[in-house]
Formats: structure tokens, C-alpha cells, sequence
């Protein structure tokens, strides 16, 4: 039975018809790469998300500006990396001063325990482990 209404198709160009037909829209990845929550295609995303680990953002931090869930961002990471393209920019060392650092790395050396170090420090217990985990790996200079 039918309802009443008469069901019309959108013209090229016109409302969801319009997204499915264009590919890669700069304008739309600007705009949600600066926060704007946009409907945005698979290559827009991932576009967007390109360009914001290209300048260091977390996961977290990316899926909050594109308005999608930060294991998008991951899986899209991975695929990057899986075809050889490059890892995320890695900021971690910028949110503390080398003073911290390098306070955090005579803490670690005398073996005052992560959760102290975390407390008289006033970083995250993650940045403890992080910082002592590049230490032990040697990608830190002792």
C-alpha cells in the first residue's frame, strides 16, 4: 500500500546524490580538518586524517576534529604504514619541558618507582612508561 508520498530523485549535484558522485572535496576536508563535523566520503577521511597525523595530532585528538571514532584513525594508520607510507608525527616530547625530561630520566635511573615519578613530576603515569620504555630500547640518550 502505498503512503501518500511521492518519492522524487534528487538531481546530480542535489543533497546525498551529490556526495556519492565527487570523490575528493578539498573544500570539505579543510573544513573538517579545522573541526567543522562534516558527512564526509572515504577518501575525504582519509585525506583529513593524513594531513592532521602529518602534523602530529593523537588519535584521539584527529577522530574528535573529524567527527569520527579514533579506531578509524588507527585502522587508517595502519593501512598507511602496511603500503609503506610514513608513520605519524610524533609529538610527545613537545608537551614538557627538557627540564621535565630530563628529570623524569634521573628518576628512572635511581629507580624511584613509575607512580612517584608520576606524582612528583606532575606528567601522566603513560609518559613514565613511554619515556623509560625509549630508554631502555636506547632511542634516548642515557
Amino acid at each position: 500500500m502505498s503512503s501518500g508520498r511521492k518519492q522524487v530523485k534528487a538531481a546530480p549535484g542535489v543533497g546525498w546524490y551529490r556526495r556519492r558522485t565527487i570523490d575528493l572535496d578539498e573544500v570539505a576536508v579543510l573544513r573538517a580538518v579545522q573541526g567543522d563535523h562534516l558527512k564526509l566520503t572515504k577518501t575525504e577521511r582519509d585525506t583529513a586524517i593524513d594531513h592532521l597525523d602529518s602534523k602530529g595530532h593523537s588519535a584521539a585528538e584527529v577522530a574528535r576534529r573529524i567527527g569520527c571514532n579514533e579506531r578509524t584513525v588507527l585502522r587508517r594508520r595502519e593501512v598507511r604504514m602496511a603500503a609503506g607510507g610514513p608513520a605519524p608525527a610524533i609529538t610527545r616530547q613537545l608537551r614538557h619541558s627538557d627540564e621535565t625530561w630530563q628529570r623524569m630520566a634521573e628518576l628512572i635511573t635511581d629507580g624511584v618507582p613509575p607512580m612517584e615519578i608520576s606524582m612528583r613530576l606532575g606528567v601522566g603515569l603513560s609518559t613514565v612508561y613511554f619515556h623509560r620504555n625509549r630508554r631502555v630500547s636506547g632511542q634516548v640518550a642515557a
